[in-house]
């Protein structure tokens, strides 16, 4: 089903890129969702879904100016 306003999937596909390795922090070192974002992805409405993603995008490019 996709959103029409938005033109988008009601819910995104999983950020999970199949690399489910935790750094020190419990941050997966494919996908940069915390522990606890893992296991509650499933439980998140689209919305929420996708403002995680959004998220991600803002730490991956947090990371990329921090090397």
């Amino acid at each position: 089903m996709r959103n029409p306003v938005m033109d988008r999937p009601l819910r995104p596909m999983s950020p999970c890129i199949g690399i489910c390795t935790l750094d020190d922090d419990l941050v997966c070192m494919g996908c940069s969702r915390t522990l606890e974002e893992v296991r509650g992805w499933a439980r998140l409405t689209g919305p929420e879904q996708w403002a995680l993603l959004e998220e991600l995008k803002r730490r991956a490019a947090g990371q990329k100016t921090r090397s």
